[in-house]
């Protein structure tokens, strides 16, 4: 809630696209590297979260990283 205001003045200003599309940068079969295109950075987080666990179970391991996501709250 602390920083609701934030959120908000940055949709209303247009440095965060409420509607960015997560892209693919690269990929590999335990990794990938994703461009959250200046999004809210929790949908992203939990986007690339969900393609980690998906590359975990079918490969044991996996890492995926993210570039151009906004703060995500408590985690970062």
């Amino acid at each position: 809630i602390g920083r609701l205001s934030i959120y908000v003045e940055r949709l209303l200003s247009g440095k965060q696209n409420p509607h960015a599309p997560l892209t693919v940068v690269s990929e590999a079969p335990g990794t990938a590297l994703l461009d959250g295109g200046a999004g809210m950075g929790q949908v992203i987080a939990l986007r690339a979260m969900e393609l980690a666990i998906r590359k975990a179970k079918e490969t044991g391991i996996s890492g995926v990283a993210v570039r151009n996501s906004s703060h995500f709250g408590f985690a970062g």
